[in-house]
């Protein structure tokens, strides 16, 4: 989203804007490759380890959100799950552990960062990227498909 000076408010901004030639390369079939797959292993994921979950299902992302309490464990083995089972997919995905859900999100954090730095004109070594969370576990699995150009000075 960009701010609109024409009207004061908040507005989104174009997909051909912002995303890079790889991300507007996938096509619809890919996603929906991944995200089936990623469905498939959530829901079986989560009935072995008897959790009740929804199912949340959105253009680029499939999530699955726990109906009773949970600990941060279970929801980190369905994570770790999915990246172990997904690793031949045809396009980058990264399926991580939110705290109160588990979600697979099409593209990862290096992709999402060069196209940030696409859109906003900034370089690799103007930009600094945090991890989500802090935790020992979050940094021990490498996201699917790494890209490294964007970490490149």
């Amino acid at each position: 989203m960009e701010y609109e000076p024409s009207t004061g408010a908040l507005a989104f901004v174009d997909a051909a804007r912002w995303k890079t030639p790889t991300m507007l390369s996938w096509t619809l079939q890919q996603i929906n490759t991944v995200l089936d797959a990623a469905q498939a292993v959530l829901e079986d994921g989560a009935a072995c380890l008897r959790l009740p979950v929804e199912i949340v299902r959105k253009e680029r992302a499939v999530g699955a959100v726990p109906l009773k309490p949970t600990v941060y464990e279970v929801l980190e083995d369905l994570a770790i799950t999915v990246n172990t089972q997904l690793l031949a997919m045809p396009i980058p995905f990264c399926a991580f552990n939110g705290g109160a859900d588990v979600f697979v999100d099409i593209g990862n954090k290096s992709l999402g960062l060069e196209a940030l730095m696409s859109y906003v004109g900034a370089s690799p070594h103007q930009v600094s990227a945090l991890a989500g969370t802090l935790l020992p576990s979050a940094l021990a699995f490498p996201i699917s498909h790494p890209l490294t150009p964007a970490s490149q000075p």
